[in-house]
Order: structure tokens, then C-alpha cells, then sequence
């Protein structure tokens, strides 16, 4: 006697995998298994059948969300679908009993659908009204959990045929589920989705969704009106890979509750994997038709992918690359998205032109307007362009991109250093080089200089405008002038080089290896001394012995200053003998910079030179330097040089030397 296999409930579920980015996925069991119920009753006459979703959630009344008056919706708890079909029968009863039965192969059962309910819900209890032998009606009722299967007897009931399967204890893991969909209106959109090849075949019985609130109302929605929203712009294609066909249907969703484009991959007239295509589209905006929104997806079918579905109809048994030589499965994963996105692209031609020309446009304003100095990314990163949507903020353009930026620099610095690598014995050797390296410096690093050189022309406009009195009679204040140069209470650990403006004074001061402004001098050396110099920098310093070579000490007075209590030179002399007390430790890491008998220092005094000035100069000795704006005196026991600087000579020798670069510009 031939035996039919029966497998543990408990171990076959376990077997099954997770499906938590559709986890109402035995919900649309349910739904497909009362559609092929309806079918084998009604002979294909789809019209005489009818399904009802109920939806049953938590007695319970969430709270307002914070700042809105509008509640949570309920959770759900359980699922009721009832449908008209032929119900469990005998024959239906042993294939139900059965794991991997074969009883609906046709339609592309697998024989275990039922087990997905077991997965995300405590048990299934299912009522069914069928018919018998002539058609007299019988009653059944079946139980089924993790613990078993439990059967009653038929029996005989005056009633029409009827099934009611209740999807009871919707488990936490899937129940707080994105995918899960908390709203009555999402619900009954994904359950349409997932049985739009019906409703494109016309093979749709009437599916309603009815939700059962605490509050007592049971507002209830037809599939059909979702469909009859979107089925005109539904668009049937083809497509051939490796002698495989596909039928596409190119879908807009206008004013739809899509977030994304989506490929939707079906089996068996159902939808089975969804995959964003943003990327494959090369834009994740929402296209735009006469001024209405819409979201795109592509449904795709195929006897491919209905011989490839995997058990639990959550996923497609197919590798990630093509194998022409496999007959069994020669498109692979990868392809199959790539022929379809390509389609996809001719369906949408026209929407991603316009999306692609307003890129073009938005990128090219904010350059323009905003940061000219990414104007040659545009030019030679166009495909930073692609990375930018209509609604793309500022901020993320600008990060594109500076990202885009640093790529393009990074290769042109690595061309140049291999053309410098090889040694010159000419002249004319080194001309033909400059020719060539300068060849590849293109727009990236002329807008960098000239950036640059704007920056520096501010700043000059801006120490010349901020030395002199205002038009209501103020005078300027010395700490104005003091983060001007250097910003106060910081150190070269805490900025960068471009962050401080030393060049004004003196280009070389630029790439100092350490200066402090502001600070104690005992917080930045082993000194006793608490003076805080103006600005304190350190050059020159030798990597083996840690000796610096160059001490440069800046200090600042107000500007029209006419009383001190103080000379500027006594005051930058007592800090220098500070400095030479010994070790100068300023690295993270505790490595000290050591002060030698060899190093050099030097003094600045900036200020305007009133008749108070030009006393000390006189009696502490300096030599007029030319123009008289400025003072010098060399110190023999200290080793110091030191000047007193006019403010207007600071301004006009930095605006002599960048003289040539500002015409060059046209900002002269």
C-alpha cells in the first residue's frame, strides 16, 4: 500500500526562511490560496467569487503621537480571510495534510505555503463550508500550530460553501515589521500588488479589506478601485535574454503611496521580490508628467522565474552572474536587473531627460552662485552631475562635488609626479617638462589659486578697511586686528594653515611648524613666564635634533593708540627671555621643540606710529627703514631682530606683493 509522507509541522517551519521585508506574506498566502479556491469552484468564472480581508487589532487605543493630534493606529493582532471557494473537501483536506504536496503544481503551489502562517503567527484556525456528493453541504474545522494539526469530522450544515482561515498571535518579530504596514490603506495597496497579474487578466474574484478599530467602525476598501487607479497606465513589453522570455509591464504611479522606483520579479502570476532601482535608473526623484507626480515600477514575469522561485516564494533561486553554459540557469541576477533597468530607460526616456537636464541646471547655478571654485568639476566630473537630484540640498551638492574634487586632483597629482620623476640635463629639456606638466594642471587647480588669491585680496581689503576710524569716529579694536592675523585662545593644534592670515606680515610665517596666540607662554613651554605673546611661532625646525631654528614673536596695539605704559620693545623682549628658558613641548605626543644658543629670533610690533612711537624707536635706537613706516634695531645679546611696523606699511606691502596676481585676476 502506497504511503504518503508526513513531515513534523514544528521542523518544517523551522526550515523556513525568515521573511521580515514582507511580512505580511502569509496574508497574501492566504489571499492566493482563496483565489485558486474560488477558481477550481467556479470553473475560471472569476466574477462569481468574492474574498474579505478582515483586519483585527489590539482592543487597546494607542496615545497622540508627540506634537500632532491625530493617533497611532492600533496594532494588529490577527488576520481573517474569508472567501466563497470549494473549500476543504477531502481532496483539498489531504493535500493540506500533506508537506511538499504536488496538488497545485499547475498553479505554481510548492506545497508548503501554509507553513509561512506558522512562521509569523501563533496558530491558524480555519472554518470551511464545502460541498459534497449531491452538493449537500459539510462543515469542517481545523486547528493547526507548532504543535500539530487537529481535524474535526465533517459535518452536514444547512449553508452556502464558505472558508474562513483566521491568522491568529501576530508574532512581535513581524508584527513591528516595516513590512508589516499598520494602515488599512497600505494593507489593501500591497495585497493588490501582490496579485496584480489577476487584476491585469481580468482574473480577480471581488477583494475587499475591512478593518475592525477598537472605536467600533469597520471602514472597508475594494481592491478593484485601487487597480482601476493605475490600469490605464499600465504598458505591456518583452524581453529576450539567452532565448528566456519576460513580460514587463511598465507602471505609473501617480499620486501613489510609493516611495521608490521598484522591479517587482513574479511567479506564478503573484509578486515575489521587489528591488529598488534608483541606482539602476540613475535617479530616486519622483518623475514628473505635465506637473503630476509619479513613482515608476515594472512588474516582470517569466516560465524562468517560475521554475527559479524559491519554497517560501520570498526569493528567486538564481545566481548573482549569468552561466551561458548552464542550462538550467543561464541569466543570472545581475543581467537580468541590467536588460530590465535598460528598458526600463526607454520606457522613461523622456522623464529622465528632464531630470537629467535640471540636474545640469542646479549644478551649474550653484557654481555659478555659490562656490565658483567647483566650476571644473563640471567639466571634468561630469558624472558627479548624475549624483545630484532636483531636490538635492546645498549642502549634499557641495559635498558631491568637493568629493568628485578630491578624485580628479588625486590623479592629476599622481600624473605630475610621475613626469617630475625623471632628472633634466637641459634647459630646453626642462622647458619641454614644464610643458608637459603644466599640461595637466587643468581647471582644478587654476580655480584653487584663484580662489585663493581672492581670499587673500578680502583679507587685505579688510585689514586696510578695519585700521582706520569708522565714519561715526570709532576706533578700531586691537583684538579686531588680532584675529585678522591669527585667531585668539588657539593654537596651530587646533586650525589649519589656511585658517590663520600670517602671510600679511610675512610669507614664510605661513608654514611655521607650531604657533600659539594668546596663550600663557608656561602652557606652551617648561617656562616659568606668564606672558602671553600676541602670536608666538616656531620655524624651522630640525626633524633629528628637535631644535628650532626661527622664534617669531608678534604683538598687535590698537590702532590711533597715543598712550602706553610700556615700549612695544621692552614688552617683546620680556617674552623673548621667557622663551629661551628651555624646552618648548607642544605636540600632542609630548615631543619638545628645544630653543638653542643658534636660534633666531625675531620681533614685530604692529601699531600706528604717533608721536609716542616714534620716541621709543628714538630712544632705544632703530633705524628708519625706507618710507618711514617702519623701524629696525638688531638685539646682539639675544640674537633678535625688531621691528616696529606701520599698519598702512603691513597693508601696502602685502597688496605690492600680490600686485601682479590681483591683475592677472582683473581685481586689481
Amino acid at each position: 500500500m502506497e504511503e504518503t509522507l508526513k513531515g513534523e509541522i514544528k521542523g518544517v517551519v523551522a526550515l523556513l526562511k525568515d521573511f521580515k521585508t514582507e511580512a505580511l506574506l502569509p496574508v497574501f498566502e492566504a489571499v492566493i490560496n482563496s483565489i485558486q479556491a474560488i477558481n477550481e469552484r467556479f470553473n475560471g468564472n472569476m466574477a462569481s467569487g468574492q474574498i474579505k480581508v478582515i483586519v483585527h487589532r489590539t482592543l487597546q487605543q494607542d496615545l497622540p503621537l508627540e506634537d500632532s493630534a491625530t493617533r497611532k493606529e492600533p496594532e494588529i493582532v490577527s488576520f481573517e480571510i474569508i472567501d466563497n471557494g470549494i473549500g476543504f473537501n477531502d481532496k483539498n483536506l489531504d493535500s493540506f495534510k500533506t508537506v511538499g504536496s504536488s496538488y497545485k503544481e499547475a498553479q505554481g503551489g510548492k506545497g508548503i505555503g501554509r507553513f509561512t502562517w506558522l512562521k509569523a503567527f501563533d496558530r491558524v484556525e480555519i472554518t470551511s463550508v464545502f460541498l459534497g456528493d449531491n452538493n449537500q453541504a459539510f462543515k469542517r474545522e481545523i486547528c493547526l500550530s507548532l504543535k500539530g494539526l487537529t481535524v474535526s469530522d465533517p459535518r452536514v450544515v444547512e449553508a452556502k460553501p464558505e472558508t474562513t482561515v483566521k491568522l491568529l498571535g501576530f508574532k512581535k518579530k513581524y508584527q513591528s515589521c516595516a513590512s508589516a504596514c499598520r494602515t488599512s490603506t497600505k494593507i489593501a495597496q500591497r495585497i493588490m500588488e501582490h496579485c496584480l497579474f489577476y487584476f491585469i487578466a481580468g482574473k480577480n474574484p471581488q477583494i475587499t479589506l475591512e478593518d475592525n478599530r477598537p472605536d467600533g467602525s469597520s471602514p472597508e476598501i475594494n481592491l478593484q478601485d485601487n487597480y482601476d487607479e493605475i490600469k490605464e497606465f499600465i504598458t505591456r513589453d518583452n524581453l529576450d535574454i539567452s532565448q528566456k522570455k519576460f513580460t514587463l509591464y511598465h507602471i505609473k504611479l501617480y499620486g501613489y503611496r510609493a516611495t521608490m522606483h521598484n522591479i517587482v520579479l513574479c511567479a506564478n502570476e503573484r509578486d515575489v521580490q521587489t528591488i529598488p532601482m534608483g541606482k539602476l535608473l540613475g535617479t530616486t526623484t519622483q518623475f514628473d508628467d505635465d506637473d503630476k507626480k509619479f513613482t515608476y515600477a515594472v512588474y516582470v514575469a517569466g516560465d524562468y522565474l517560475d521554475e527559479h522561485v524559491s519554497a517560501n516564494r520570498a526569493e528567486f533561486d538564481l545566481p548573482e552572474e549569468s552561466s551561458p553554459i548552464d542550462n538550467d540557469t543561464p541569466v543570472g541576477q545581475r543581467d537580468l536587473q541590467k536588460a530590465i533597468s535598460e528598458k526600463s530607460k526607454a520606457f522613461l526616456t523622456e522623464y529622465l531627460k528632464r531630470i537629467d537636464q535640471r540636474r545640469h541646471e542646479i549644478a551649474q547655478k550653484y557654481v555659478s552662485e555659490k562656490n565658483p571654485a567647483l566650476r571644473a568639476v563640471l567639466h571634468y566630473c561630469p558624472e558627479a552631475i548624475s549624483e545630484i537630484e532636483p531636490t538635492t540640498q546645498d549642502d549634499k551638492i557641495d559635498e558631491i562635488l568637493y568629493r568628485h574634487k578630491g578624485k580628479a586632483e588625486y590623479e592629476i597629482r599622481k600624473r605630475s609626479e610621475k613626469l617630475l620623476k625623471t632628472q633634466k640635463t637641459s634647459v630646453e629639456e626642462l622647458k619641454k617638462d614644464l610643458e608637459d606638466v603644466s599640461s595637466q594642471i587643468d581647471e582644478f587647480q587654476k580655480d584653487n589659486l584663484a580662489n585663493y588669491i581672492v581670499f587673500r585680496k578680502l583679507v587685505i581689503d579688510l585689514m586696510d578697511k578695519k585700521i582706520r576710524m569708522s565714519e561715526n569716529g570709532n576706533i578700531p579694536k586691537e583684538r579686531i586686528i588680532h584675529d585678522i592675523f591669527f585667531p585668539r585662545k588657539s593654537s596651530t593644534n587646533e586650525i589649519n594653515y589656511e585658517d590663520h592670515n600670517l602671510w600679511l606680515l610675512d610669507d614664510r610665517l605661513t608654514f611655521h611648524h607650531f604657533a600659539a596666540s594668546d596663550i600663557p607662554l608656561n602652557q606652551i613651554m617648561q617656562s616659568s613666564s606668564e606672558d602671553r605673546p600676541d602670536v608666538v611661532a616656531f620655524s624651522d625646525v630640525d626633524d633629528e635634533s628637535r631644535m628650532v631654528r626661527s622664534v617669531s614673536i608678534i604683538e598687535f596695539k590698537k590702532p590711533l593708540r597715543k598712550e602706553y605704559d610700556e615700549s612695544p620693545t621692552n614688552q617683546m623682549l620680556r617674552m623673548l627671555k621667557g622663551i629661551k628658558d628651555g624646552s618648548v613641548v607642544i605636540q600632542k605626543n609630548g615631543r619638545p621643540l628645544n630653543i638653542s644658543p643658534m636660534t633666531r629670533f625675531y620681533c614685530y610690533g604692529l601699531c600706528d606710529f604717533t608721536t609716542k612711537i616714534r620716541d621709543y624707536a628714538k630712544d632705544e635706537d632703530f633705524f628708519e627703514l625706507c618710507g618711514e613706516f617702519g623701524f629696525f634695531k638688531y638685539h646682539s645679546q639675544y640674537k633678535a631682530s625688531i621691528y616696529l611696523i606701520n599698519f598702512d606699511k603691513i597693508v601696502s606691502d602685502a597688496q605690492k606683493r600680490h600686485h601682479a596676481f590681483f591683475e592677472k585676476l582683473g581685481i586689481k
